[in-house]
């Protein structure tokens, strides 16, 4: 059985804007990046190949440690070495004439 129920404009903008609220933050909680990665989810986080990143580790540049024998990365350590890249790859070089 269909009810008509009559509410005023303002209960339905509440409710309207509490379900909106909810939808964001159930979406924002999906989208939040782990601070620690696997070494799958570091190197999609990079947009790099797992081997590319194994690489970086055993040559240490990127830091990494071990927890419980698994290989784990922090997201702040992987957003320095973004920076530091993302800064060396827009320096300008000049040549001596």
């Amino acid at each position: 059985m269909n009810e008509l129920v009559v509410i005023q404009k303002i209960e339905l903008q509440e409710i309207i804007k509490s379900a909106v609220c909810s939808a964001i933050q159930e979406f924002e909680k999906e989208k939040k990046v782990k601070e620690k990665m696997s070494i799958k989810e570091a190197a999609k986080y990079l947009g790099i190949s797992v081997p590319n990143l194994n690489r970086k580790k055993n040559q240490a540049v990127i830091p990494f440690s071990k927890l419980g024998g698994r290989v784990v990365f922090s997201k702040k350590d992987l957003d320095e070495y973004y920076k530091k890249c993302k800064s060396t790859a827009t320096q300008t070089v000049t040549f001596k004439k």
